[in-house]
């Protein structure tokens, strides 16, 4: 993962690569064995597996004018989004320090410490499928009166969707299934 050639997204706040100093969490991944003893012979067997939550680190450089304003921004208990290229990563904040020190000639540093609950890293363009879309229909030029109502859109509705699996495993069905209204 080059970072240096992009940068990191946090929220709203946007740290260049070059003002990047140190990060650490986002590219290795820690699996975790529940294990039983063998009962006829050596070793143990593997009953399961699971990823703890990914702890991520990041020391970035800050503008001097706009470091309290940063920092009061990952003050607090929010729910973030880091986007790094083209992936994404859900996170809450654990710690934030804004380093003053040895700041007279140099940008104060802020250190970042967030916890992702979910370790997996995410397509920037996933997101839930609606297999009843709305299709627009609004455009320019436009012109409006009482006599002629305007459609914005309207509701197309699909039995069938597709689903691409762009994760690193392959992964059995799973499904989640909403439905309101009337059933006929």
């Amino acid at each position: 993962m080059l970072i240096k050639s992009f940068g990191i997204k946090i929220g709203e706040i946007y740290f260049h690569g070059s003002d990047i100093i140190e990060y650490s969490g986002l590219q290795e991944t820690r699996v975790e064995y529940e294990m039983t003893e063998n009962a006829v012979g050596n070793g143990t067997i593997i009953t399961g597996w699971y990823m703890p939550e990914r702890e991520i680190t990041l020391t970035a450089r800050v503008l001097k004018m706009n470091a309290e304003s940063v920092f009061r921004y990952f003050k607090g208990n929010k729910n973030y989004v880091l986007v790094i290229g083209d992936r994404k990563i859900n996170a809450v904040m654990q710690n934030v320090k804004l380093d003053w020190a040895l700041t007279f000639y140099n940008d104060p540093r802020i250190e970042l410490s967030l916890i992702a609950p979910d370790p997996y890293f995410y397509d920037v363009s996933d997101f839930g499928k609606d297999i009843a879309g709305i299709i627009p229909q609004f455009g320019f030029p436009w012109t409006y009166s009482p006599d002629n109502p305007v459609k914005f859109g309207y509701r197309e509705f699909t039995d069938q969707t597709i689903f691409e699996n762009d994760g690193d495993d392959e992964v059995g069905l799973k499904l989640r299934i909403e439905a309101s209204g009337i059933i006929r």
